[in-house]
């Protein structure tokens, strides 16, 4: 569970930051 909590938030971040740029 905690895997795909982080993995989750991991493809947010990448996508806002993404988005960001």
């Amino acid at each position: 569970m905690w895997i795909f909590v982080l993995f989750f938030i991991k493809i947010q971040v990448i996508f806002n930051y993404r988005r960001w740029c």
